[in-house]
């Protein structure tokens, strides 16, 4: 189940936004809904509404994720487009929950997540906007993998094995190879991505090993926590991203 809360006094834009990102990486015949909209539940008093600043559960009414299929007809699409949609089925049929809140052009917090946050529950859908399409939807089906299991009160070790999980699981399945961690670059090089400076502008070069030892990578520009843009780049090895990566 995919369960989704917008802590903001005029919530349908955000909302909006994230099913536009997640219906564009969707094969054609499918599309994603979210109902009922989620608001915060004074949302008709808009004075009390501006009040309700705590992100409290009990102060927002969520909505959940669903996909709809819009015609029985066969049509062309991309695999990676196909394998999205097959894990985006899989999560919202699944017994446990994954719940995040959806932010976007938030002063307060969009500076502090990185597409999402496992601690705070949170996703950037402005990220997800920036992202080229395979990369989105890669992303985000690791972040909601991830967060199935979330305790109640996130831990270090409990990230980690939900995030190694989520790894090989379905955001592998999506890009078609598994991510390789440890290679990661960033232009310039030695960027501290758990706690990138403020204001730096710089480059992530995130290797994918897909089957055969070719390597797809993901080439992210990102201010900080937030993601301006990124595309794709193509390697015939491991050893060769490593050589070409520019400084």
């Amino acid at each position: 189940m995919l369960r989704f809360t917008v802590n903001h006094p005029f919530p349908d834009p955000i909302t909006n936004a994230f099913v536009a990102v997640v219906n564009r990486l969707l094969p054609n015949g499918w599309r994603f809904v979210i109902s009922p909209s989620p608001r915060m539940r004074y949302s008709t008093d808009p004075f009390i509404t501006a009040l309700a600043l705590t992100r409290d559960a009990n102060v927002v009414v969520p909505g959940f994720g669903r996909l709809d299929q819009i015609t029985t007809m066969e049509q062309q699409s991309d695999a990676w487009r196909r394998r999205f949609q097959s894990a985006l089925t899989r999560l919202i049929g699944s017994s446990q929950t994954s719940s995040f809140e959806l932010i976007r052009d938030d002063p307060l917090n969009s500076d502090q997540v990185f597409v999402d946050s496992y601690f705070t529950g949170m996703i950037d859908v402005g990220d997800l906007e920036h992202m080229a399409p395979v990369d989105a939807a890669a992303a985000l089906v690791h972040t909601l993998e991830e967060s199935l299991s979330r305790e109640a009160r996130p831990t270090i070790p409990g990230f980690e094995h939900q995030h190694q999980h989520a790894l090989a699981g379905m955001e592998a399945e999506v890009m078609g190879g598994t991510r390789l961690e440890a290679e990661i670059l960033t232009r310039p090089r030695g960027v501290n991505l758990r706690d990138p400076p403020v204001g730096l502008t710089f480059e992530m070069w995130v290797p994918f090993q897909v089957p055969g030892g070719a390597i797809r990578a993901v080439v992210r520009t990102v201010r900080r926590r937030t993601v301006l843009q990124s595309r794709l780049a193509g390697f015939a090895s491991i050893e060769d991203f490593r050589r070409q990566v520019p400084r």
